[in-house]
């Protein structure tokens, strides 16, 4: 497992005070009273859920709805590595580790009343893969699965191309939710899934409500569960800290790192963090490899060597992230020993003239960063960083949609006067530079498949390769990597994936890892942060706050 160094989490402490505030006891499960009839958790979400449709999904705004109105075959437990059931209740898998067969619960029920059957799961995954493909993450999560049908009522048969260690905890991602092909129509604005909660209204800039799915098929859920779930976009973090102090709100997502301490020593609210330290959670800077002057490697090189990442770790985020360039740790069972290129403005200078530019001719860039405070501050340093090597960076904020379309997906070259020059493969994507915070699975695949991996140089680029890279020896290593269960053959894989992308073809600069932490009322119990970085809102209970 990933397990973030000695020296992050005496950071991550902070205090022994904080520490002892932030250690939890996974027997808290306990509902007592239970909810009442008009019991509500409210979740001050980072934003507006901007997909309804789980198979659509990019952003970690959607995750808490996802969970809490789909299911998918598997649910993730708090490593990530060894899944539960959910749809499946069981599964059986051949001799040569090729064939998967899920027996399939007959007892779920769709939010519109239709019993689900093994052919609604194999409708969801062609929808996902076929037609959702590359929009998604779907698409990468299948990446090995040679065919899936349903073979009866109740059984889901699976054939994958090799045996892999990772497929089983894959088949609890979000994107593999299964949905009902009657009432796909609407799924962008009344979804209709099979979970524990489902879909009343949504009202942009006020709240997104969801109320019990009486019909549900783990009844045991149900009674450990409010009536009703308000999620309440919330984009400043420090209004929605303040709220979740208050009481305001009862769930806040993604606690500023400023204020952990604060957090962790406020009477009535808990720390949420990841068990045992396990982190997959890794910040970075993209690249457009496919256009302008980030196509030219000596120049992506020298943005590398001028990026100061310790400066960022210290300014941005006070010192709690892991900085190295290899998204795996070195406390994790597949790090090999990895030399990080030092920064080097001079020399990063000097791969800019061997380029083409200078003084006379200046490096112009475009960075993009996601539209959230943390990363737009980071752009400020890398601004910085890279003034000090002559280059001249403009940072361009746009929405969270606009930046999906120019950053993540771009956009097709005939809706503009586009230049060849800023077109490929018939799409356009208007940045130099970019963020991407990887909130991942902790094996090492989990970790980097969806990211460096694509189905070709021209098409097939995995849910998370906004850089849109593609390398012929990537795709073997990591298929080597997924053929054995051999940690010693896997692990020098992976490093040989690292090295290529660190030092030879530099589609992105992974800055560190880092520690997540949500924040909670008391009438929430039993909850944590996954290795991913989410809350994983399959595993908690209510408990009724003393005051209702």
């Amino acid at each position: 497992m990933l397990k973030v160094g000695r020296a992050v989490l005496i950071a991550f402490a902070l205090t022994a005070l904080v520490l002892a505030a932030c250690e939890r006891d996974e027997d808290d499960g306990d509902a007592g009273d239970g909810p009442s009839a008009d019991s509500v958790l409210r979740v001050g979400n980072g934003g507006e859920v901007q997909f309804l449709d789980a198979a659509k999904s990019q952003s970690g705004t959607d995750i808490i709805f996802s969970e809490m109105i789909y299911n998918r075959l598997l649910q993730y437990d708090a490593t990530m590595m060894d899944p539960k059931p959910d749809i499946a209740e069981s599964w059986e898998v051949s001799d040569d580790g090729l064939t998967y067969t899920f027996k399939i619960r007959d007892d779920v029920k769709f939010h519109n009343g239709k019993e689900l059957t093994a052919a609604d799961i194999e409708y969801s995954w062609n929808r996902c893969r076929n037609e959702i493909a590359d929009k998604g993450r779907c698409k990468g999560e299948l990446n090995d699965v040679v065919s899936f049908s349903a073979t009866g009522d109740y059984e889901f048969t699976v054939v994958l191309d090799k045996a892999s260690p990772v497929f089983l905890p894959s088949m609890a991602h979000w994107s593999l939710a299964i949905v009902d092909e009657g009432s796909i129509g609407q799924i962008d604005t009344n979804p209709i899934g099979t979970g524990p909660y489902k879909f009343v209204s949504q009202v942009v800039d006020d709240k997104l409500e969801l109320e019990k799915f009486d019909d549900y098929f783990d009844q045991d859920i149900l009674n450990v569960r409010p009536e009703k779930v308000f999620i309440l976009p919330i984009k400043d973090p420090q209004t929605r800290m303040a709220a979740v102090r208050s009481g305001e709100i009862d769930f806040a997502v993604d606690v500023p790192l400023e204020q952990v301490a604060r957090l962790a020593t406020t009477p009535g609210v808990q720390l949420l963090q990841q068990r045992d330290g396990i982190t997959a959670s890794y910040m970075t800077v993209i690249f457009n490899t496919r256009e302008g002057p980030m196509t030219d490697v000596r120049v992506r090189k020298a943005v590398q060597l001028a990026v100061d990442a310790d400066a960022i770790n210290s300014a941005i985020y006070f010192g709690l992230g892991d900085v190295s360039c290899n998204p795996i740790l070195e406390s994790h069972w597949a790090y090999l020993p990895f030399e990080c290129p030092a920064r080097d403005v001079e020399k990063a200078k000097a791969l800019l003239a061997e380029a083409g530019y200078g003084p006379d001719n200046p490096l112009q860039l475009k960075y993009m960063p996601e539209n959230i405070p943390v990363t737009q501050k980071m752009a400020e340093v890398i601004q910085q960083n890279l003034a000090e090597a002559g280059i001249e960076m403009e940072i361009v904020i746009v929405d969270s949609p606009t930046w999906l379309d120019k950053v993540w997906f771009g956009v097709d070259c005939d809706t503009g006067d586009w230049p060849e020059s800023r077109c490929w493969a018939g799409k356009h994507k208007e940045f130099d530079l970019g963020d991407a915070w990887y909130t991942r699975e902790p094996d090492p695949d989990g970790l980097m498949q969806s990211v460096f991996r694509a189905d070709s140089d021209r098409e097939g680029f995995k849910g998370n390769n906004g850089m849109r890279y593609y390398n012929p020896e990537i795709e073997r290593l990591f298929d080597e990597a997924k053929s054995t269960t051999d940690r010693n053959v896997r692990a020098e894989a992976y490093r040989n994936i690292v090295d290529i992308v660190v030092n030879q073809d530099v589609p992105l600069i992974k800055l560190q890892s880092m520690p997540r932490f949500f924040a909670a009322g008391e009438v929430v119990q039993g909850g944590y942060v996954s290795p991913k970085g989410y809350w994983n809102a399959k595993d908690w209970s209510w408990q009724e706050s003393s005051d209702e």
